[in-house]
Order: structure tokens, then C-alpha cells, then sequence
């Protein structure tokens, strides 16, 4: 494995919280991709202690001690990461007051800052994470104090606080879908992999199997949607499953990877013999705001399903899940 690369910031770390994945850090969500793991971290620290912060997939976002600053590290089964800044501009660039936020990228895949300016000016495309347990950390420094005292022997010892926020998020791809879950019938294949992999993640029950029936009825039509239906600016899925009692609609959100199904009142609308009729349906996409102070919100997407020449019925979401309503005679 390639030797680690190191990264110093003069900063002061203890201990560690936890927060909503949906939080600004830096002034963006928190908030990967559907091939990306993500955690935030928030804390106030003290003293001169060794940070360690466990995520999922084995990784581990570790600040350590060193003689002058601190190192930034991730690591996988206890083994460093390359830990890489992330070049912004050339030079690279950090920015500057409170709060100060610092981009890093890590895993194999990072090159050595000598490297990252190729012929020409630009930065190698190589900093970009692309394989699994690699990806991308947000710093935000909301406010530090550094103290250097020297004893009497001429030690010099250092303390002080940090007021922190970290966005950690890492590649989970390539995976491969449970196949077990489909009883050797064969994955569907109208829907991606990814997708297969997301209702997983989701926590899809073993006896609801996904289905392509759209994209057989027509190819030019995606076998599982991807609409906003919470709002959140991030694309959700929605999907068709079979099970023990016919056809239902299912949605997986991509904020903390929730399971979202048609609530009972709305089964007997948006029943099984309506789906297994079903000819089409689209994303209908929420409508554009803009409030006193200039600022653009979108409502939350819907999804119409429909039988040509006869009716459709409207999905959306609410607090507790998905709801049906009927559109048209």
C-alpha cells in the first residue's frame, strides 16, 4: 500500500458529535452522492488529545498529534489513507478568516501535490476520488486558539481549542447487488445496479423484489424514477416492487437512505390490479418559488402514474409516507 500522505493544520481536537447528514459544513450539505457514504462531525475540543471518529465501511477520520499543528487522516481497518488537500486554483488556495473550511481528498487514488499540476496549468483529474473507501472531507474551522507555552526543562508544549465542523464522504462503489434477494430468478435488467444496491441500503423487505415492469412496457421509460419528493435538493428513488400480495410502490430517500411505502388508506386507490395495468408514468417536478428576499425553493416533486385513455393517479410524500390521489375522471 502506498505510503500515506501528510497534511498539518494548527488545530486542537478531543472529542466528537454527531449530526443530521443534512447540515450545512462549509455551506453545503452534507450530503454525497448514491454511490457515496457520508458522515457530519461537530465539536467543541480542548487540550492536547488524539481525535478518532468511527464511520461505516471500516473507515475512520483521525486527527493526531504532531510537534507543531495536527494531521488529518482517514484510515481503513486501522491502515492510513493517502490524505491529500484538495487543490483550489493555481497555487492552491485555502480560505481565509472564520470560518476557515479546508478541502481534502484521500485514498488511493491521490497523488502527491507535486503531481497534481500537469503540463498546461491544469490539475490532474487523479485527485478525484473513483474507487471505493476513497473520497472527499470538508473542514470548517468556526473558531480556534493556539497557546505555546515552553517549561522549564525548554519543552515546548502547545494547547488550546477548536470549534469544528467535518463533512466525510467515501466511495461505496463498486458493490455488487444481493442476488439471493431475487431467489436465483435473475436481477432485473431494466434498473441499474446502483439502484438495486440503494433499496438495499434502504432496507427493502426480502419479499419485495424490485420491478422493471415500466421499462418493459416502455424502454423509453425508466424502470425506477428519480424525483425529489422530500425537497431537500437531492434526487430520491421511486420504484415498482412485487411481493406475496401483487405489485405496491415503494420510494427509497436519499437523506439518511429511509424506506418510504403507500400508506394503507392509499392502497386501496392506488391498488395492485391499477398498477398492473399502469401504461406510463413521469416525474412531475415541483414548481419554482421565489420569496421577498429573492431566494429561489422548489416544492417537492410528484410522480403521476396512469393507464393511456382512462386515469392516472398522482404519488407524493408526506410525513409518515407515500400518499395516492386520483387525477383525471
Amino acid at each position: 500500500m502506498a505510503s500515506a500522505i501528510h497534511t498539518l493544520i494548527a488545530i486542537t481536537l478531543l472529542g466528537s458529535g454527531g449530526l443530521s447528514v443534512a447540515a450545512d459544513v462549509g455551506g453545503q450539505p452534507c450530503l454525497g452522492s448514491w454511490m457515496e457514504g457520508e458522515a457530519e462531525i461537530d465539536g467543541l475540543v480542548f487540550g492536547a488529545n488524539q481525535f478518532e471518529h468511527q464511520l461505516d465501511h471500516d473507515l475512520a477520520f483521525t486527527v493526531e498529534r504532531q510537534s507543531y499543528g495536527w494531521q488529518v487522516q482517514m484510515t481503513k481497518e486501522g491502515r492510513s489513507l493517502p490524505t491529500q488537500t484538495r487543490p483550489n486554483g493555481i497555487p492552491p488556495q485555502q480560505t481565509s478568516g472564520v470560518p476557515q473550511t479546508i478541502d481534502y481528498v484521500f485514498g488511493r487514488d491521490v497523488v502527491p501535490p507535486e503531481e497534481m499540476i500537469v503540463p498546461g496549468g491544469m490539475i490532474a483529474p487523479t485527485v478525484e476520488p473513483q474507487f471505493a473507501a476513497s473520497g472527499r472531507i470538508l473542514l470548517e474551522i468556526e473558531e480556534q486558539h493556539e497557546t505555546e507555552y515552553k517549561t522549564r526543562n525548554a519543552d515546548v508544549f502547545q494547547t488550546g481549542y477548536l470549534d469544528f465542523k467535518a463533512c466525510v464522504m467515501w466511495n461505496v462503489f463498486p458493490r455488487e447487488p444481493n442476488k439471493a434477494h431475487y431467489n436465483g430468478a435473475g436481477l432485473p435488467e431494466g434498473i441499474a445496479r446502483w439502484k438495486l444496491i440503494a433499496f438495499e441500503d434502504c432496507g427493502l423487505h426480502e419479499t419485495q423484489l424490485l420491478s422493471d415492469r415500466m421499462f418493459s412496457r416502455e424502454p423509453r421509460q425508466q424502470a425506477v424514477l428519480e424525483p425529489d419528493l422530500d425537497g431537500d435538493g437531492a434526487t430520491d428513488l421511486l420504484a415498482l416492487t412485487s411481493g406475496p400480495k401483487g405489485l405496491t410502490v415503494h420510494a427509497c430517500l436519499r437523506q439518511g437512505r429511509q424506506l418510504r411505502s403507500l400508506e394503507p388508506a392509499s392502497i386501496t386507490e392506488l391498488s395492485h390490479d391499477f398498477l398492473e395495468e399502469a401504461d406510463f408514468w413521469h416525474v412531475e417536478y415541483g414548481a419554482v418559488a421565489e420569496s421577498e428576499t429573492g431566494d429561489l425553493s422548489r416544492a417537492p416533486d410528484r410522480v403521476i402514474i396512469g393507464i393511456e385513455g382512462a386515469s392516472s393517479q398522482i404519488v407524493s410524500l408526506e410525513a409518515d409516507g407515500l400518499i395516492s390521489d386520483w387525477q383525471g375522471d
